[in-house]
């Protein structure tokens, strides 16, 4: 048996999923973009209004066939993928903060180009979070560049699959570009995308020129794209639950008719990141419980539609890493793998998602891996049983610890985390500075930039890449960009 978490029964999916193709039909969708607008308002099924657009079911249904139900990402130093589909679960390191927590004031500062390198360097020795985020925007750069010069540097100091975005309709084609060289040229790039990248549909029902020009770009090319809107309980949609959902699910289908019409077959990934408002702080609290519930109930609706699915849920509201930094984020990323959502993002974040902890991330890649144990199976087979061990042992005083079956299952059976996780005596706890988990986190963050290797890269590809960012950089005013080499 597979536990599993929902929320909603089928009667209730049925409800929501049919007051979005209400709304969607009724209330339409804005699109920014003239180009995009003319492509989805052509379209049987279709009426403009302006600059909104109104969607028949039948228009929407029939973009949804089109849609595969599984996208593949590509470590850039293995063969096997990583799946999006069905059950599986996949955790993401949290994306596009500007600040990082400094462990030296307990306070906040803008992150760096160095930050960002440092925090990519320690993602790829977490081993339960699956791909990397090129977490931070960083500072020390003109804006208009920094999410292509986010890539570029996330992609080569490691070799794990990369979510982010573009900030822009000119850095996507960057990006893009900086992929193709690394991956050896547009067609490799295709068969094994080493990345996706999202587009954030505005809420209430809104694409901006930029969400919509890219989502046809990344249609165009074939390549993943993720679907994120946002919706505010009681902000920017209704202050009920269902009401959201309803909100969101709609918002996801028109991005996604956008990316059908240009090209049908295009790989859509079902997410998003409802929160709600604490109307005692006016803020938009991600780590709250309904956002828990909402996050769940994404998976069921992504399923019901047949798509793959993302939640941003797993992110943490405190200002700290503390008792309830943990909680936000360990209770999240464990409910969102037992609602079985295929691609979980939110590990290292504070404070909204506006702060990035590099300790807090190798905390929470700790609590990945619980997760990841907690969703497999008991395993019920003859051997697992143990019926002979227990014949054999059960009425000695022997025990159990120098039979051979248990140093066979083990590893497997138990996870083990790091010493991050204390699960020694107090004479080690105290042998070791007494340091709680924060702590043995910065400790862990130390040897791991101690330790850090270069990964070899393909000289060539590297200086195409190189090539790449440093025009685009020129063009926007900076020579010299803060870090090009692997170091």
């Amino acid at each position: 048996m597979q536990p599993r978490l929902t929320f909603l029964n089928d009667a209730e999916l049925d409800r929501i999923i049919d007051g979005a193709f209400e709304v969607l039909a009724r209330v339409g969708v804005h699109v920014g973009s003239e180009r995009v607008m003319d492509i989805v308002a052509s379209q049987p099924g279709a009426t403009r209004d302006g600059e909104r657009v109104r969607l028949g079911r039948d228009l929407v249904e029939r973009c949804l066939k089109t849609c595969p139900s599984e996208v593949k990402l590509y470590r850039q130093d293995r063969d096997a993928p990583i799946v999006l589909a069905g059950d599986e679960v996949n955790f993401v390191a949290g994306s596009t903060v500007p600040y990082i927590y400094d462990p030296d004031t307990a306070g906040l500062r803008e992150a760096t180009s160095r930050d960002l390198v440092n925090h990519t360097k320690v993602i790829d020795r977490c081993d339960y979070i699956d791909l990397q985020s090129g977490s931070f925007v960083p500072s020390d750069v003109p804006k208009p560049i920094v999410s292509a010069y986010r890539y570029y540097l996330a992609l080569l100091y490691s070799p794990k699959p990369m979510f982010s975005g573009a900030f822009g309709t000119d850095d996507i084609a960057v990006i893009w570009s900086v992929m193709a060289a690394l991956s050896g040229g547009e067609k490799e790039l295709a068969e094994r995308p080493f990345a996706l990248l999202c587009v954030n549909p505005s809420s209430p029902l809104g694409l901006t020129d930029v969400v919509a020009e890219n989502a046809a770009f990344l249609a165009e090319k074939n390549f993943p794209m993720l679907m994120i809107p946002i919706p505010l309980a009681g902000g920017s949609s209704p202050v009920t639950l269902a009401g959201t959902l309803v909100q969101h699910t709609a918002e996801n289908p028109a991005t996604l008719v956008v990316s059908q019409l240009v090209r049908a077959g295009a790989p859509v990934i079902f997410g998003g990141g409802p929160s709600i408002m604490d109307m005692r702080k006016g803020t938009a609290c991600q780590a709250a419980t309904e956002a828990i519930m909402m996050g769940a109930a994404i998976g069921q609706i992504a399923k019901r539609l047949g798509l793959p699915s993302s939640t941003n849920t797993g992110r943490a509201d405190s200002k700290c890493v503390d008792y309830q930094a943990g909680e936000e984020t360990g209770s999240a990323l464990t409910a969102m793998a037992l609602a079985r959502i295929n691609l979980i993002r939110g590990s290292g974040t504070l404070e909204y998602a506006n702060v990035v902890s590099t300790e807090k991330l190798l905390i929470d890649n700790e609590i990945c891996g619980m997760a990841k144990r907690l969703i497999r199976p008991i395993d019920t087979g003859d051997e697992a049983l143990a019926l002979d061990v227990i014949f054999e042992r059960g009425a000695t005083t022997t025990g159990f610890l120098s039979s051979p079956h248990t140093l066979k299952w083990f590893k497997s059976e138990f996870f083990l985390p790091s010493d991050i996780i204390d699960r020694g005596q107090r004479r080690e706890f105290e042998a070791g500075g007494s340091k709680d988990a924060f702590g043995r986190a910065r400790a862990g963050v130390q040897q791991i930039l101690a330790e850090y290797e270069p990964r070899q890269i393909d000289p060539e590809r590297k200086l195409e890449a190189d090539r790449i960012i440093a025009k685009y950089a020129a063009q926007h005013g900076m020579d010299q960009l803060p870090i090009t080499e692997l170091e």
